[in-house]
């Protein structure tokens, strides 16, 4: 019983009988739960100045009288004594000294001896996020850390709304160079004419930048001449009429070019054009992406579009690498004049939908890893099929590249928000980790050393710290001979299965027996039978009244 209440006479005049009557009472206090998202916390560097400091009251640092008095007394002072101080150092050590007499703590059982691989579990942490400043949620389309990235912790993000048919029309047009030393406010602001989709430092002058954009044209800034504010506006813009018909997807600058004036850069229009930033009004060669070359009874070539360009000028100074929509590779060569040299996935393994990221591999330039559909495959320039491939994933793969220090690993994004590790120096049928990285769909990736800047379709870039398992390459010391022995091993793998392939198909399909050979064999066995049984009756002969009856019959 909780309580009791005294019934008052007075008050039955005023009591209603009621049946049923219900009455619930409670003594629990109500409650509620309320979440709150604090607003972010603007944080500033600023320089403090030192000045000499820990003097006594009674004593004036900037007087060299008293400073001096000050010194001859703590030389005259016992306790404040060298030997005072060392005498008290030695009492302590003496005791971890003998310790350490008894138990080697640093003793080294395996000198000389180096692991062939470190089981370290693998863990990444997020240490800041870089959010788009504008209202309207745009996707993080490119990632580019600056060249000089072991002084210039920069990285450019270019924003922008891929998605057919769904930009709405008051889309900002601003891209973002980031400092991860001031992650709250970006550092320098691109303004074009439209969206950038896709952006480059420039390898020899840092300082330039080369931009495509959403409307087909490219930019160039000069980080060094922007306003104020930190907004930069283009120094030159390619003529709208000369440029790509569709939005830019891939852009790199030429490396052979004396000054760094030349850059290349592909769109779904299906062509490649090279540019010179001196001279915008006018490309300088233009190369049309086709699935077969031009025959002149044939029929005309099918235009594949581009959907990124990779160009390594380690590899091969004059070679470019594009995927396209259809999920073939093209190579493309300029010598003399500009041509397509190979295509890859023509014959078999192509991907079953547009080839999103491509990237050859850093220690092994002759091998280039694709991201596409559910899958990523690995090539080699010498044969038209994949020689490695990854299991199909659980969500559709949007980009990917490979680790710069470690050759045996490469990273993938996928639409679910997830990141996957794939290290084949391990093992080559399993991811060897994975962890949720946004809720919204990953569009991008580049990993810098020890650092990996993933960005997603609202426009969160998030810097994920790699642990050492994944960028420290003197752990696995043996690993880059071992990748190259995986990778042979492979492609020989490959050129027997295409030899016997073609061997196949030169030898063409069994030939079949038509109706005048089988004729033939059933003459030959008729004729056969006879003469059988005409030995079968010369040896045991018939008489002539037991023949009879049966001639007759």
């Amino acid at each position: 019983m909780v309580g009791t209440v005294a019934p008052e006479p007075s008050k039955q005049e005023n009591f209603v009988l009621r049946n049923p009557n219900k009455l619930i009472l409670d003594n629990i206090p109500l409650l509620s739960h309320h979440s709150v998202n604090t607003e972010r916390v603007a944080t500033q560097n600023r320089g403090m100045k030192h000045t000499v400091g820990g003097w006594p009251r009674e004593y004036d640092p900037e007087e060299p009288l008293e400073v001096a008095k000050y010194q001859k007394k703590l030389l005259r002072d016992p306790l404040l004594s060298y030997a005072h101080a060392t005498r008290d150092l030695v009492q302590n050590a003496e005791k971890s000294i003998k310790q350490n007499n008894e138990i080697d703590l640093f003793e080294e059982y395996f000198a000389g001896e180096q692991p062939e691989h470190m089981s370290e579990s693998i863990s990444t942490k997020t240490v800041m996020i870089f959010k788009d400043p504008n209202n309207i949620k745009r996707a993080a389309t490119k990632i580019v850390w600056h060249p000089d990235a072991a002084t210039e912790m920069r990285v450019g993000v270019s924003y922008a709304q891929l998605r057919f048919q769904q930009m709405p029309p008051n889309m900002p047009k601003k891209s973002y160079i980031w400092n991860l030393n001031n992650p709250n406010f970006p550092e320098k602001t691109l303004e074009g004419q439209s969206p950038l989709c896709t952006m480059a430092f420039n390898h020899k002058n840092f300082d330039i930048v080369v931009a495509g954009q959403y409307n087909g044209a490219l930019s160039f800034y000069d980080l060094r001449k922007g306003h104020s504010s930190g907004v930069v506006k283009p120094i030159d813009t390619t003529v709208l009429e000369k440029s790509h018909h569709d939005p830019v997807y891939g852009t790199s600058w030429f490396t052979p070019s004396k000054q760094g004036n030349e850059c290349v850069s592909t769109s779904t229009d299906g062509r490649l054009i090279w540019w010179d930033m001196r001279k915008p009004g006018e490309p300088v060669e233009v190369l049309m992406l086709t699935d077969s070359a031009q025959t002149k009874d044939g029929p005309a070539p099918k235009v594949l579009g581009g959907t990124c360009l990779d160009y390594n000028a380690d590899a091969a100074p004059m070679k470019y690498m594009v995927g396209t929509e259809q999920g073939y590779i093209i190579q493309a060569q300029r010598r003399k004049q500009a041509e397509v040299s190979s295509r890859f996935g023509m014959d078999g393994g192509r991907h079953h939908g547009p080839v999103y990221s491509m990237q050859r591999n850093p220690a092994h330039l002759k091998y280039f890893l694709t991201i596409g559909d559910w899958s990523a495959k690995i090539w080699s320039e010498e044969i038209k099929s994949p020689i490695m491939q990854t299991r199909y994933h659980n969500s559709y793969l949007t980009d990917g590249c490979w680790s710069p220090t470690r050759p045996g690993i490469f990273y993938l994004t996928r639409m679910d928000g997830f990141l996957d590790v794939w290290d084949i120096f391990y093992r080559q049928n399993e991811i060897a980790y994975s962890q949720k990285i946004s809720d919204a769909v990953l569009t991008s990736i580049s990993v810098n050393g020890s650092m990996a800047a993933i960005g997603d379709s609202d426009g969160t870039v998030s810097m994920m710290s790699l642990c050492r398992a994944l960028y420290d390459q003197t752990l696995q010391p043996k690993e880059k001979e071992v990748m190259q022995q995986i990778f042979e091993r492979e492609f020989r793998r490959e050129k027997n299965l295409d030899v016997a392939k073609k061997a196949a198909e030169r030898a063409g399909p069994p030939k079949k027996k038509d109706d005048k050979a089988k004729d033939k064999i059933a003459e030959r066995l008729e004729s056969k039978l006879k003469e059988i049984e005409a030995k079968f009756f010369e040896q045991f002969p018939v008489e002539e009244d037991e023949a009879q009856p049966k001639a007759d019959a």
